[in-house]
């Protein structure tokens, strides 16, 4: 383009935020700015995005000194976005001194509020913010309404969770979507009540996707439940045939379940279908670098010296009494 404005640093900016190329939606900002370019409170929202889903903590709090700086600090969007990064970042805190320097909090700062302390196992607080919003007239949406049940299925309040969800149509005039049903799933799952949630699944008004087979799936991980387990796989790969946490995660549970030569089945059934997992990482920021880690990496250049002090951190918690638990590392 011959002449760039605002606008279109901010649309490209976006673009690479929600492809979740974060880090590269924080360098376009940083030439925007070196270019001379003034971010408006739509291009830090998106940056704050971005410094969430990176946990980047420090970065997000240069950003949040910036809209200090320039005035934009009580916008409304800005300020959802700065409590939604201090949650992702960590921060519960710092996002609680932002909701409650905000007036007249709007559907979008109580929803970000309520989903931080269910995102940190405050479940018991986020069901108080939200009875607080609705005693202050705030309508709740369906994003409300899944913040909700997320904190009721990580509390184990299963009759809190199945109350809000049979009064979404009713009382909150909101027909469910299928995130709210996988919740559901996985709120009857993580306390066993695995014929429960298949009868649900069953009773569903529309077709189950993949998710919520997946909330199934999970639970039967946890519990050990092989046959519900395999149906439960079945139905997802009918659906995604690639994805690799399916076979991961079946092949494990016939490990645990003492039947080897099933989950040796499925992992050579993996590899002839072509079927990668994608390996997990760890990443830490520090100095404005971001250190990526993988299992037995050897590519780090300071790993030596990582090696040496993880062993140190090893003997230490060995000598305090920690046992770690190896159910869930059968297979990598």
């Amino acid at each position: 383009m011959d002449e760039k404005d605002i606008v279109s640093w901010t649309t490209l900016v976006n673009a690479y935020s929600q492809g979740s190329e974060w880090r590269e939606a924080l360098s376009i900002f940083l030439q925007m700015r070196e270019q001379g370019f003034t971010p408006n409170q739509f291009t830090y929202s998106v940056v704050l995005v971005s410094c969430a889903n990176l946990s980047f903590l420090e970065y997000g709090r240069q950003v949040h000194g910036l809209l200090y700086k320039a005035g934009l600090v009580i916008d409304s969007c800005v300020e959802s976005a700065l409590i939604d990064m201090y949650c992702k970042c960590g921060s519960i805190k710092e996002a609680g001194y932002i909701f409650d320097g905000i007036t007249n909090p709007d559907v979008v700062s109580w929803t970000a509020m309520i989903w931080g302390h269910a995102q940190h196992g405050s479940c018991a607080n986020a069901l108080e913010l939200f009875r607080k919003m609705e005693q202050m007239d705030i309508e709740a949406n369906a994003v409300t309404l899944l913040c909700v049940l997320f904190a009721c299925s990580h509390g184990g309040m299963v009759e809190e969770g199945l109350h809000f969800f049979e009064s979404m149509k009713g009382t909150y005039g909101i027909v469910p979507e299928m995130e709210h049903y996988a919740c559901i799933v996985d709120l009857l799952g993580r306390v066993g009540r695995l014929d429960d949630a298949l009868e649900f699944i069953k009773g569903m008004p529309v077709k189950p996707n993949e998710m919520v087979w997946q909330s199934l799936l999970g639970a039967c991980r946890i519990y050990g439940d092989v046959e519900l387990g395999n149906v439960a796989a079945e139905k997802i790969l009918s659906i995604l045939p690639d994805c690799s946490s399916t076979y991961v995660l079946l092949s494990n549970l016939y490990m645990e379940a003492g039947r080897p030569k099933g989950g040796i089945s499925l992992r050579n059934m993996m590899k002839n279908r072509g079927v990668r997992k994608e390996p997990g990482y760890s990443w830490i920021s520090v100095k404005d670098r971001v250190h990526k880690f993988y299992a037995r990496d050897q590519h780090h250049p300071q790993k030596d010296d990582i090696y040496v002090q993880l062993e140190v951190l090893r003997k230490n918690i060995k000598d305090m009494g920690y046992v770690p638990c190896l159910k869930y590392a059968l297979q990598a």
